[in-house]
């Protein structure tokens, strides 16, 4: 577990985990387990983002937004509308030079 310490104007230290850390320690990760044991998205793969009508061409992330929708969505959108990665949230998949979707997260 990482963690930071961040003394206030008061004299008091506080203690706890940067949540940027943390999101880049399961982005590598979950690289690791997708090299080790990779899975694929089972169809073609989504063609647009659906909530900017972008198209996806290397990186998608099917999750659930602010609103309780599940979406397909590029990674601008994926940050902006709160797509977090985890079972039951939203996975990540990239392209791969075969054509294929592999999970690179969630």
């Amino acid at each position: 577990m990482i963690y930071f310490m961040r003394s206030h104007t008061d004299g008091t230290v506080k203690i706890g985990r940067t949540e940027k850390v943390r999101n880049r320690y399961q982005q590598i990760k979950y690289k690791q387990r997708a090299i080790l044991k990779p899975r694929y998205w089972a169809g073609s793969g989504p063609t647009n983002c659906d909530v900017c009508k972008r198209a996806l061409r290397t990186v998608f992330t099917d999750g659930r937004i602010y609103s309780g929708h599940w979406a397909f969505t590029c990674d601008p959108c994926a940050s902006t509308h709160g797509v977090t990665l985890g079972l039951g949230r939203g996975q990540r998949y990239e392209k791969q030079e075969d054509g294929r979707w592999m999970k690179v997260g969630g």
